[in-house]
Parts: C-alpha cells; structure tokens; sequence
C-alpha cells in the first residue's frame, strides 16, 4: 500500500520529457495498460520497470515514474491486473480507502487470480519492450507483492 505524504493532493508537477500511454501485448494475448515516461535523453541511463502492490495502475506510480524521469531514467508502469479489471474507483488506492478491510480484501483477492508464472511472463513482456525501445539496461522496482516478483 504505496503512498506519499501529500499524494491525497493529487499528482507532483515533475513532468517527464515525453510521456505515454499505449497497449502492452502479452504473451497470452491480453492487452495490458503501461505508462513510459522518458527523458529528453530517452534509454541512455537504462530505464526502471515499476511493478505495483495490489492496488495495481495508479496514479501514484505514474507520478513515481515521472519523479524517476526527472533524474534521467525512463521508468514503465504496466498494469499487471489487467486481465482481472479496475478496482472501483472508491477503492483504487490506500489514499482513498484508508484500510478499510473490505478495499482491502477485494485488492488481495484480485492479485491472488494471478498466478506468479503469469506475473513474471507479463515482467518478461515489458523488460523486452522496454529493450525493443532502446534500453539496454532495464532495473525491476517493486512495491508489496510487486517487491516480492521484483526480487
């Protein structure tokens, strides 16, 4: 459950180079939202796979991947749920449901329907797309469960 103090406050204003919002195909065909921000100096400095908790595709984690843009990496953001869908919007991050036990159990249930194999297939995805871009060096971020592929 990843938040910043001030994060209730909306999005900081570090605004990357270039930002982008496109479909991730993966190996099994699903269609997966990512986030690429980059730098003016695009894959130079390698680029950070940010791999979320269970609250998946926020708006936290874009704000985090241009925070990484602005000291020169590019970083992706894939929506690794997905296949399973949005949580409601009342329950799309800790900052909106503090720790309400049902936000949270819906989050944990939706990140159990995917398997770890599944997870770290879609991982091998996106590291490939990020090296198809240009990125000859590509560093896992990870938060949670994410934390947990990540390593």
């Amino acid at each position: 459950m990843c938040s910043a103090p001030g994060d209730d406050d909306g999005p900081r204003a570090v605004a990357a180079v270039r930002e982008e919002e496109r479909t991730l195909r993966a190996g099994d065909g699903a269609a997966l939202r990512e986030f690429l921000a980059q730098p003016a100096t695009g894959f130079r400095r390698g680029a950070v796979l940010i791999i979320h908790d269970v609250w998946g595709y926020t708006d936290f984690y874009k704000d985090l991947a241009r925070r990484i843009t602005s000291e020169g990496h590019a970083a992706l953001l894939v929506d690794f749920f997905g296949r399973q869908g949005d949580l409601p919007d009342s329950m799309r991050a800790p900052e909106k449901t503090g720790s309400k036990p049902e936000a949270v159990a819906q989050a944990v249930q939706r990140a159990q329907q995917l398997s770890d194999e599944r997870f770290l297939a879609d991982v091998q995805t996106a590291v490939d797309d990020l090296r198809a871009r240009g990125a000859d060096r590509v560093a896992g971020w990870g938060f949670c469960m994410g934390g947990r592929l990540a390593y």
